[in-house]
């Protein structure tokens, strides 16, 4: 159930995501994605010296990733396969473009089910 009302403009909720086999597939599959967290990660090169004192490093950005846990709608709503893309939206309501990198399918004894899915950003 929705909120009534929001005094403030205070955001909440996931989001909906749809899935495409690929970037111009014309059928896609809507997910409730719950739990996104995105990953803005760096890698480094360190350097030492004969000592293995640091005498300087190199730092970098990584590859963005993010992780969702989708809800099957129905009993018929497939899993993502990897390198399904989907558009996911920031909470600075910047969009880019994801594929799915790994999926699992945990099942629990009363739980609807779900699936956890990695994402890693599309690059070109």
């Amino acid at each position: 159930m929705a909120a009534f009302i929001n005094d403030g403009a205070i955001p909440y909720g996931s989001q909906v995501i749809t899935l495409k086999a690929t970037t111009s597939a014309t059928t896609s599959t809507a997910y409730i994605a719950d739990n996104v967290d995105f990953s803005d990660s760096s890698k480094e090169i360190n350097r030492t010296d004969q000592l293995d004192e640091p005498s300087g490093s190199v730092n970098y950005s990584d590859f963005k990733r993010a992780t969702a846990t989708l809800q099957f709608a129905t009993t018929s709503t497939p899993t993502p396969g990897k390198g399904y893309v989907a558009v996911l939206t920031r909470n600075d309501a910047t969009s880019a473009t994801y594929f799915v990198f790994d999926v699992s399918e945990p099942q629990a004894k009363g739980e609807d089910h779900k699936c956890n899915v990695t994402f890693k950003e599309l690059v070109n």
